[in-house]
């Protein structure tokens, strides 16, 4: 490869990498809130729970599409970031505004869940998954579940994206089915309650609505000012 061929890469890459640094810094600031109200020790929890929860049988097979999330969103944002950079804004609004209300959520009403089983039998890497998950996530500030509301982003971006990849039937067809099975997975593993999935369905159609709110107001004012310096 040519030096000049080199330096339009290194330009170019040099520019995706200052978009996506805010969302990185986002994210750090994100992890370091959550392992703080991870640790905290609130006099009292809102406990989440439907009938419904006990109804829902415990299978630790679901563990495998749980952790695949933490795969789908950043190769999701990445892409789009690369392929598509209005989309790529879109998708990280979403995920500022879902993230963040969580955090202010959790501060304000910590929720505690009461659904894991007492016992994991040590009977396939399966179980061993779900018992290290655990390990590391514990069953407080559940509410809404992150896990729903990001895969419910990251799949509405790809739907929305018209970027060669992702207009391809087979590839939607399997992020369609791989979110499902993200969503079921939080109830199936006993991560999440119903009440939980509920809460961050309802949180991605208050903010797909504020972001297209935000979005339409945005395109109205650069329009204004073209139209003024035309004038």
């Amino acid at each position: 490869m040519d030096p000049k061929t080199l330096r339009k890469y290194a330009i170019f890459w040099k520019y995706k990498l200052g978009k996506l640094l805010p969302l990185l810094m986002f994210m750090a600031a994100y992890l370091f809130l959550f392992s703080v109200i991870e640790k905290a020790d609130p006099p009292s929890y809102l406990y989440t729970y439907m009938r419904i929860d006990r109804l829902i049988p415990f299978c630790e097979y679901f563990v495998i599409p749980y952790f695949a999330w933490f795969l789908m969103i950043p190769c999701v944002c990445i892409y789009l970031l690369v392929k598509k950079e209005s989309e790529y804004k879109r998708i990280s609004y979403m995920l500022v505004f879902g993230m963040s209300v969580f955090i202010v959520f959790s501060l304000i009403i910590p929720t505690k869940l009461y659904l894991r089983p007492s016992f994991v039998p040590d009977n396939n890497v399966f179980c061993r998954m779900v018992s290290y998950l655990y390990t590391i996530d514990t069953s407080t500030n559940v509410f809404p579940s992150i896990h729903v509301y990001n895969t419910c982003v990251a799949m509405q971006a790809v739907m929305r994206s018209n970027t060669r990849l992702f207009k391809k039937p087979l590839m939607r067809v399997a992020i369609d089915v791989l979110s499902v099975l993200i969503i079921l997975s939080t109830v199936f593993i006993k991560q999440h309650s119903l009440l939980d999935v509920v809460g961050a369905l309802i949180l991605f159609v208050l903010a797909d609505r504020l972001v297209t709110l935000y979005e339409s107001e945005g395109s109205l004012a650069k329009e204004h000012v073209l139209y003024k310096e035309r004038a």
